[in-house]
């Protein structure tokens, strides 16, 4: 038996234009409702199940298509963070250092966001010499130990609360965090 989609063509297209960049309002349009409507066609097909099912299920099926996996995000955070300059610089005896990038692997690299190499000639004359000056920029380490460590759940952006109080006859304990809570009646 052939069940039909309870999400009509022009639902179903938002779906897919809310993948492109993930805002409601542009997908709306793009799917061809009109500009006066389309933020609020946009939050209420958020809101529809059959349409959170389709993005979702859409989301994984493209996760799957590029190999994206949690280990795959999570190792590429750890590679910024805990990259260490000293895998791109060679210090020298008398203190001074020089970029070198002969012996970089692949991991190495993915902790560089940006290589920049400027040359140029110095000098006058007999004096004159090639210059080539490499200068390299790290991606964020701190914002990539933040990220890993909220995913280690290390850091706490919430109140933990714990207690009770009695009213009016019901005796309400807090327990871990303000949104989740106990009721009982307590007896009289």
């Amino acid at each position: 038996m052939f069940i039909m989609s309870v999400l009509n063509e022009k639902q179903r297209r938002f779906c897919h234009e809310y993948l492109v960049d993930l805002n409601a309002t542009q997908a709306a349009k793009r799917a061809g409702y009109s500009e006066k409507t389309s933020y609020s066609q946009g939050q209420r097909l958020l809101k529809n199940v059959e349409a959170r099912k389709l993005i979702d299920d859409l989301k994984e099926a493209r996760a799957e298509k590029l190999e994206i996996t949690k280990d795959r995000v999570l190792s590429e955070i750890a590679k910024s963070a805990f990259a260490n300059i000293l895998d791109f610089v060679t210090v020298q005896e008398d203190g001074t250092a020089y970029v070198d990038l002969s012996d970089m692997s692949r991991e190495q690299a993915a902790a560089l966001a940006e290589i920049t190499v400027d040359s140029y000639t110095e000098g006058k004359g007999e004096e004159i010499r090639d210059v080539k000056k490499v200068k390299i920029k790290m991606t964020d380490k701190l914002k990539s130990l933040e990220q890993l460590g909220r995913h280690l759940k290390l850091f706490t952006d919430r109140l933990d609360v714990e207690g009770s109080v009695n009213i009016a006859g019901f005796n309400i304990t807090f327990v871990d965090s303000p949104n989740r809570r106990e009721e009982e009646t307590v007896d009289e």
